[in-house]
C-alpha cells in the first residue's frame, strides 16, 4: 500500500509541476509578447478557484494524517511546520466558498509563502543529507524526528517536503489568478 500511495502523489505532484510551468509559461509570454494565455487560462480557472483552493488543502490534510497515521511515518518538527501552515488553509478557503467571497486569498497566499519556505528548507536539507553530506536541522529537536529522513523517494528527487512545496506553491499560482480576476 505505502508503495502505491506514494506513486500516486508522485505523480499528482509531477501534475502539478507540469501545471505551474504552463501557467508560468504563460505568464511569462504574455509579458514578452503579448500573447494573453494567462487571460485565458485565468477564464478557465477563475470560476474554479476557490474549490481548487480548498480541495488542494484538504488533500494536503489527508495525505499528512495518512502517512502519519496508517503509515506510521513519523513527523518531524519542520513537518509540523509545514502542518500549522497548511491546515488552517482549507477552513479558510471552505468559508470563502460558502460566502463567494475572494478577500481571503492574501491569506492563503501568505500562509502557503511561508510553508513553501519552511518545505523547500526541508527539501535542501533532506537533499544535501542523500547525497553525502550529514546535517541536522536546528529545528529538529535530537529527540524527535529527523527533518532529514527521507520516508519517500519516487522518481529520484520526489520527497515528501517536494510534495508539500508544490501544494503551496500550486495554492500561490491559482491565488494569484483568482485575486487578479477578483480585482
Amino acid at each position: 500500500m505505502e508503495q502505491t500511495f506514494s506513486l500516486i502523489l508522485s505523480i499528482l505532484t509531477i501534475i502539478a509541476h507540469a501545471l505551474i510551468v504552463l501557467l508560468f509559461f504563460a505568464w511569462l509570454s504574455d509579458k514578452i509578447a503579448g500573447t494573453r494565455l494567462i487571460e485565458r487560462s485565468r477564464k478557465i480557472i477563475s470560476p474554479y478557484a476557490l474549490i481548487i483552493l480548498f480541495l488542494i488543502p484538504v488533500v494536503g490534510i489527508f495525505v499528512s494524517l495518512t502517512l502519519s497515521g496508517i503509515l506510521d511515518f513519523e513527523p518531524c518538527q519542520l513537518c509540523w511546520y509545514q502542518r500549522m501552515m497548511m491546515y488552517p488553509q482549507a477552513i479558510l478557503a471552505l468559508v470563502a466558498l460558502i460566502r463567494k467571497q475572494r478577500m481571503i486569498i492574501p491569506y492563503l497566499i501568505m500562509l502557503s509563502v511561508i510553508g513553501a519556505i519552511i518545505s523547500a528548507y526541508q527539501y535542501y536539507g533532506q537533499m544535501i543529507t542523500q547525497y553525502g553530506s550529514s546535517i541536522r536541522s536546528v529545528f529538529c529537536a535530537a529527540d524527535s524526528a529527523s527533518c532529514a529522513e527521507i520516508y519517500v523517494l519516487q522518481f529520484g528527487y520526489i520527497t515528501i517536503p517536494l510534495m508539500t512545496l508544490t501544494a503551496f506553491v500550486l495554492i500561490i499560482t491559482i491565488s494569484l489568478i483568482a485575486k487578479n480576476n477578483a480585482e
